[in-house]
């Protein structure tokens, strides 16, 4: 019987020295995306949250962006560029935050994983800015290199953002408005969204 146990003891010493298991190994790096997102405790930070959550590819932050206090009175709202509007209107007509996520989702399936986009927002004052709403026009210029084939990637234009605090305090772009600007031979964010809507 003492045999046997010294057999079993050398096997049981031979296979934790086989499998190093008091080896110390190189850490992995953790399995999560980088986000720089921030409580959105003012407007600012709403709009640089919107810029980061497209240039890291972050769909949750992105979505994070928009009101989802859903009512009647208060709910997010997307009104595409003229030239979009009349060729798409049943399209765009109930645009909400589902759709905005299926649209970036589909964007960033048809980018390379290693191609960040381009997003140009410039962060200027607000037109209007009270405690309980800011208004943010700016010109825009984005460049996404998509798989999609024939198809433009770069777009440009001018977006509004009407921006309100939910019951928490924190910030979200309530109804977003693009234009095309005048003298622009780029398409608008809106053509984008149409090619990427499903």
């Amino acid at each position: 019987m003492k045999f046997v146990k010294k057999i079993f003891f050398i096997i049981l010493i031979t296979q934790l020295i086989a499998c190093e298991l008091f080896v110390t190994r190189t850490p992995e790096e953790p399995d999560t995306k980088k986000s720089s997102y921030q409580p959105p405790t003012s407007p600012t930070i709403t709009i640089t949250n919107f810029i980061n959550s497209i240039v890291e590819k972050n769909p949750d932050n992105y979505i994070s962006c928009f009101y989802n206090e859903n009512s009647e009175q208060t709910k997010f709202s997307y009104i595409p560029s003229n030239e979009v509007r009349t060729t798409y209107a049943a399209l765009f007509q109930n645009w909400n935050i589902q759709n905005e996520r299926i649209y970036f989702n589909s964007l960033l399936n048809s980018l390379p994983m290693d191609v960040k986009p381009v997003v140009k927002i410039e962060i200027i004052p607000f037109e209007v800015l009270s405690p309980d709403s800011a208004i943010f026009n700016t010109n825009y210029y984005l460049f996404f290199n998509h798989n999609i084939e024939n198809y433009p990637k770069v777009f440009s234009g001018n977006l509004q953002f009407t921006i309100i605090p939910n019951k928490s305090g924190l910030w979200s772009i309530l109804r977003w408005i693009d234009n095309k600007n005048e003298k622009d031979t780029n398409f608008t964010w809106s053509v984008l969204k149409v090619r990427f809507s499903n």
